[in-house]
């Protein structure tokens, strides 16, 4: 048997080359479809990857979107308010115990408001004379707030929301 196995193994044999050959072409086969395989796995995932990337930044976007809606909806309602519309036209020397009760109102809002929406940090009314009102803020500098980038920001606006990181005054 040893001798018949040693007859067929022999380089010089027809069915030797056979075997030889037919285990590279096998060998050729296989590690061609693996790393097609590998190539067409790493495209899918990595494109796979990239949707799933866009789909969450869209997500976020759209988050982003609603509350900022929702910031300027309420911004507008507090806007609306008879009290803060008050407050912001009343003379503050001629309209001195006006003014004093108005405050208290319209400060009183504020403060609900932050209640409410915990998420605002700091809300200021500004009237164009100055005068200002915060649920939580108070002036470090001297500057008039109507002087200040981002009071000057929101009137350049024209009524659209205008989100700045700086801190009152």
């Amino acid at each position: 048997m040893f001798s018949k196995l040693k007859r067929i193994l022999h380089p010089e044999n027809m069915l030797f080359k056979m075997i030889i050959l037919n285990c590279g072409l096998l060998l050729l086969v296989t590690l061609v479809l693996t790393a097609a395989g590998n190539y067409i796995y790493e495209e899918s995932i990595a494109e796979r990857s990239y949707a799933n990337t866009m789909e969450i930044q869209n997500q976020v976007l759209k988050s982003l979107d609603l509350i900022f809606k929702s910031v300027e909806d309420n911004v507008e309602a507090l806007g609306n308010y008879p009290e803060v519309q008050e407050y912001l036209k009343v003379d503050v020397e001629n309209q001195q115990a006006s003014r004093v009760e108005l405050e208290r109102q319209v400060r009183d809002l504020l403060l609900d408001y932050s209640r409410i929406y915990s998420e605002y940090l700091n809300i200021v009314v500004v009237s164009e004379k100055g005068q200002y009102l915060s649920n939580d803020s108070y002036r470090v500098k001297k500057l008039p707030l109507t002087e200040e980038k981002w009071y000057q920001d929101a009137v350049l606006a024209n009524g659209e929301l205008v989100l700045s990181p700086t801190s009152l005054g």
